[in-house]
């Protein structure tokens, strides 16, 4: 389940968001043309963080698939105090 989870992860890190569309029109009050404008936006910054947010969730699926069903990874134990 977490290595679907994590290659749906990278697989979203990958896309951009949606544009931004926006249109206004504007009717005069003593007579002529309608004056419409629209215009169009984009996150730019997505140019230069996509490529990142890649690499480190691809290494994160790549983790997560490496690991083995039913083991945990290893982590250190801290030794049990003993009762006498």
């Amino acid at each position: 389940m977490d290595v679907g989870m994590a290659r749906a992860d990278a697989i979203q890190a990958g896309l951009y968001t949606n544009p931004f569309l926006n249109v206004a029109g504007l009717l005069p009050d003593s007579g002529g043309l309608a004056n419409i404008q629209a215009s169009v936006a984009q996150n730019i910054a997505e140019l230069w963080q996509i490529p990142v947010r890649k690499l480190r969730l691809r290494a994160l699926w790549m983790r997560r698939l490496l690991i083995l069903p039913g083991r945990q990874q290893s982590s250190p134990q801290t030794p049990k105090s003993r009762t006498t």
